[in-house]
């Protein structure tokens, strides 16, 4: 039998504070700060960064902090985010409250993924205690907005005081969840994504003389199907991308011909698509298809330099040798085999894992119902995460 280090009492005290500070995507102020406080008690160094979104007149905040040892060595990336989803409707219990049913813990966020960055915490206050000295040196991060718009916080993150590049990455998303499988899991890459729009202009007269006019309605329905269908490169493991027109629009005035019309796409994407090879399959449709109306192809905007506005896909295999270590700690701390699996989501995970090509997994506690009514974690596995990181840590380090 497997003794475990974890203190269980102090673990689940930091979870359910955390979990009863709200911290939906926007305002993660407080949050942020009383976990750095919670940090600085447990012995780890803690930084705010504070960034500013200027499209949205935003002022956002990471948390972060670099343990440095004392001999040469590798650098380790752990990360998370500590906002949540906005609390949805249908819970019977307090969603914002912790409530502790059986090796259940419920509560908005608990396992995506207040567990998660609990667990880190943990951990790392465990690991520094217990090697004084070891190789390399270990960087964590908690992110601001992964639930909103672009990835903010992790995109300032990255720009602006990630200053030496991991040579691996552990988020500590539920990797079951967002896998689709059972627990416990390691997903190993996620499909990436982009969303652009084609604008259309036409010429607008009169309803009753429809020919005098060019219809940017009729040339969205053409555009429609022709989007629908676009051929999309097929991954061995992370499967088919896809092209998916998402909304559409077309007016005019009054009893007029549409003189305009939108097509917005979500295009998922696997290694070997990128921004620019969407853009001439979009164009190469639309010569094609030889509309009438003037067509104009719109990304969603950068949100920093250096940033293209998409999520970039990535795989990494059992190949890499930190991949290969995890795994085998896997089996020492769960006594089974993990299943490997992909990210069926997208999210902070491309752009570390993709974007900036750092050899990224995701590894998490179990539970259910994420973005739901009545989100739970379940203890043991969220216990057993911070063993599984400790270990990883000294098997690796030291």
């Amino acid at each position: 039998m497997r003794r475990s280090v974890v203190d269980k009492t102090k673990a689940l005290e930091l979870l359910i504070e955390l979990i009863e500070i709200p911290s939906a995507y926007f305002h993660e102020a407080p949050i942020m700060h009383r976990t750095k406080q919670r940090a600085k008690e447990l012995g780890l160094p803690a930084e705010l960064q504070l960034y500013y979104f200027e499209p949205l007149d935003f002022h956002g905040l990471n948390l972060y902090g670099e343990i440095v040892g004392g001999l040469p060595g590798p650098t380790l990336y752990l990360g998370g985010h500590l906002d949540t989803v906005n609390p949805v409707a249908g819970w019977t219990r307090e969603p914002l409250q912790a409530t502790k049913e059986g090796d259940r813990l419920y509560g908005t966020g608990a396992l995506d993924m207040k567990a998660g960055c609990a667990a880190i915490l943990m951990a790392l206050s465990h690991f520094k205690q217990a090697h004084a000295n070891f190789r390399g040196r270990i960087i964590y991060h908690f992110a601001s907005v992964e639930e909103g718009p672009y990835g903010l916080g992790t995109t300032h993150f990255l720009k602006d005081s990630l200053t030496v590049k991991p040579d691996f990455a552990i988020l500590t998303e539920p990797a079951s969840q967002v896998g689709e499988t059972t627990h416990p899991a390691i997903a190993l890459g996620s499909k990436g994504g982009y969303n652009y729009t084609v604008h259309l202009k036409g010429k607008s007269a009169h309803a009753a003389t429809p020919e005098l006019g060019i219809s940017a309605a009729e040339d969205a329905a053409r555009l429609i199907p022709a989007l629908n269908q676009i051929e999309t490169l097929d991954h061995p493991v992370l499967g088919k991308a896809a092209s998916c027109v998402i909304s559409v629009h077309a007016g005019s005035g009054a009893a007029s011909v549409p003189d305009e019309a939108r097509v917005e796409v979500f295009r998922h994407v696997v290694p070997g698509e990128t921004i620019e090879t969407i853009r001439r399959e979009v164009e190469s449709v639309l010569t094609d298809l030889a509309l009438r109306s003037q067509a104009k192809i719109r990304f969603r905007p950068s949100p920093a330099e250096g940033f293209d506005g998409g999520f970039a896909p990535y795989y990494y295999d059992e190949t890499n040798v930190d991949i290969k270590r995890l795994i085998e700690v896997c089996r020492r701390v769960y006594a089974k085999e993990p299943i490997r699996t992909t990210s069926k989501a997208i999210g902070d995970f491309n752009l570390i894992g993709g974007l900036y090509a750092i050899p990224t997994v995701l590894v998490g506690a179990s539970g259910g119902a994420i973005h739901q009514p009545d989100e739970y974690v379940e203890l043991t596995s969220y216990y057993q995460l911070i063993e599984l990181l400790i270990d990883f840590l000294a098997t690796s380090l030291t």
